[in-house]
C-alpha cells in the first residue's frame, strides 16, 4: 500500500470533515461553513465562501470543495499569491480599491476579537495604499501586490505557506508567555491613532495580507505539530520583529531581513 504524502493526507482529512458537516444533503451552506471554520466576521465568511462556491449556487458541493483544496495545495507561489489577492478583491475586478482593503483589514480585526480604534484601521489601510499603489492609480493591481511582497521574502513565504489552512478548523491556543500578536497589533493601532511616528515595520505589517498571516500565527503557532514547525518558527520571528521596542533599540548583530530591508532594496 502506497503511503500518502502530506497533501493527500490533508485532502483526505478535509474530505472526511466535509462529509461529516454536510450531512445527508451532501452540501455545505454559509452557516455550516462559518461554524466549521470558526469564522466570526461576516465579510471574511462571505468572501471565502464565494471563493470556494465556484458555481455561485449558494452551496458548496464536495467536488468544488476538493477542487479548491487541490488548487491551494498544489498551486505554486504565484497561485498562492493570487489566492491572497482575491481575498482582498471581493468583486473579482482584478484590482483592490482602498474601500475593499479597509473592509478586509476591519474584518480581520473583528475575526480575531481585537479592539482597535477606527482611526487605527484607517491608518493601516492608508499606509498600505501609499506603499503599494506605486502608479497612484487609486487601485492596487496584482503586480503591485506581488512586487511589494518581493521585497520581504520571509513574510511572503508566510503568505504562500498554503491557503488551505483557511479550510482547517480553529485550534484552541496554548498558554504562552509574552504579548500576543493581538496585543502587538493593538499597540500598533494606538501608535497610529495618536499620530506618533511609526516604524518601518508598521508599514510592512500593513502591506502583508493581514487576514491570512494573523490566522497562520494564531492557529499554527498554537498547534505544535511536526508539519507546522516552520510556520511556527516564522510566527515566532514575526512576534520578535513586531515589538516596537526592538526597532527603537536594535541590538548589535541582529540580521533579520525584515528589520534591515527597505522597500526597493535589492
Amino acid at each position: 500500500m502506497t503511503e500518502m504524502n502530506d497533501a493527500d493526507k490533508t485532502v483526505s482529512e478535509l474530505e472526511q470533515r466535509f462529509l461529516k458537516i454536510a450531512g445527508e444533503d451532501g452540501v455545505i451552506d454559509g452557516d455550516e461553513f462559518r461554524t466549521a471554520l470558526g469564522l466570526k466576521d461576516d465579510y471574511l465568511t462571505s468572501r471565502l465562501f464565494a471563493m470556494v462556491d465556484d458555481d455561485a449556487s449558494g452551496e458548496i458541493e464536495l467536488g468544488e470543495f476538493l477542487a479548491f483544496v487541490r488548487t491551494l495545495l498544489d498551486g505554486d507561489e504565484e497561485a498562492q499569491l493570487r489566492f491572497a489577492f482575491r481575498l482582498h478583491d471581493p468583486d473579482d475586478s482584478g484590482a483592490i480599491d482602498q474601500g475593499e482593503l479597509r473592509q478586509l483589514i476591519a474584518g480581520s480585526v473583528a475575526q480575531h476579537g481585537l479592539e482597535i480604534p477606527e482611526g487605527a484601521v484607517n491608518g493601516l489601510t492608508e499606509a498600505l495604499f501609499r506603499r503599494t499603489d506605486t502608479d497612484e492609480s487609486g487601485e492596487i493591481s496584482f503586480d503591485e501586490f506581488r512586487d511589494v511582497l518581493d521585497a520581504y521574502p520571509t513574510l511572503k513565504a508566510q503568505m504562500t505557506f498554503s491557503g488551505a489552512r483557511w479550510l482547517k478548523p480553529p485550534t484552541p491556543p496554548r498558554p504562552r508567555a509574552g504579548p500576543t500578536v493581538g496585543e502587538r497589533l493593538r499597540e500598533f493601532g494606538r501608535l497610529i491613532a495618536n499620530n506618533k511616528p511609526t516604524s518601518v515595520f508598521l508599514i510592512l505589517f500593513a502591506a502583508v495580507n493581514v487576514a491570512l498571516f494573523v490566522n497562520a500565527v494564531e492557529t499554527y503557532a498554537a498547534q505544535g505539530a511536526n508539519g507546522y514547525v516552520q510556520i511556527a518558527r516564522g510566527c515566532a520571528e514575526f512576534q520578535r520583529c513586531a515589538d516596537p521596542r526592538a526597532h527603537a533599540a536594535p541590538s548589535v548583530g541582529h540580521h533579520s531581513p525584515i528589520h534591515h530591508r527597505r522597500p526597493g532594496a535589492g
